[in-house]
């Protein structure tokens, strides 16, 4: 792979840090139980590993295709998790609301993405953040973060009517950004859907592996990283 003249950022787990997802759900559970006493916020954790799954499983398509907005998505999975504790699932839309305050005040970006950023500015390369989901929810999340001041265009599923893994998706950015696949290059924490769409797109696919995860022999990125850092070396300019 070589020099990297245009650069796609996946966005959750990529640039933003969810890695404080279960003090999340144990926090809220901890406001929910001063409403709802027979709530165990120890309980919501594994509640969330059991139900997470399946709840995805019918719900990726709408939420990559944008029909699905972020509150609906927790309004349905905490009613799922509420389900599977035998708890009453009218708490679904106070759990909801309690836990997007929470993880709204709790997410942050990781230390190493706006170095990133700021490098491939300095270098005059094109930088798109490229997510699923719906357009409205996955672009305030991205201004909340601080990203628009430092990244040429944000690309959502959602609006483009493409997610990745499917190449459309990848192509739809390049085209925002007025750029081609030659020099172009995704970077994403997902190996079945970063790395494999953008091999399957034709651009370099670059798998951000932070905790040293087992690679899957079926899918081959042209580089692993730890850090958003090792990309900045790559970076054409």
């Amino acid at each position: 792979m070589g020099p990297i003249a245009t650069l796609l950022l996946d966005l959750d787990d990529t640039l933003l840090d969810h890695s404080g997802r279960a003090g999340v759900l144990v926090a809220t559970g901890e406001e929910l139980a001063a409403r709802h006493p027979e709530i165990e916020p120890a309980s919501l954790v594994a509640a969330n590993r059991s139900a997470f799954p399946g709840f995805w499983a019918e719900v990726e398509d709408d939420w990559c295709a944008g029909r699905l907005d972020a509150d609906e998505m927790q309004r349905g999975l905490w009613a799922a998790m509420l389900a599977s504790l035998s708890l009453d699932v009218g708490i679904a839309d106070d759990a909801a609301a309690t836990y997007r305050r929470l993880e709204g005040a709790s997410t942050r970006l990781y230390d190493d993405a706006i170095p990133l950023l700021r490098r491939a500015r300095e270098r005059g390369v094109r930088v798109a953040v490229l997510t699923n989901g719906p357009g409205v929810s996955q672009r305030a999340k991205a201004e909340h973060a601080g990203l628009l001041e430092y990244v040429d265009a944000v690309v959502v599923s959602g609006d483009v009517g493409s997610a990745k893994p499917d190449p459309g998706c990848y192509a739809a950015a390049l085209r925002i950004l007025g750029a081609e696949p030659a020099g172009a290059a995704h970077v994403g924490d997902l190996l079945s859907v970063d790395v494999a769409g953008a091999l399957a797109a034709g651009i370099g696919a670059v798998w951000l592996n932070r905790a040293g995860a087992p690679g899957d022999g079926a899918i081959r990125p042209d580089l692993e990283v730890r850090s958003l850092r090792e990309v900045e070396a790559l970076l054409a300019g």
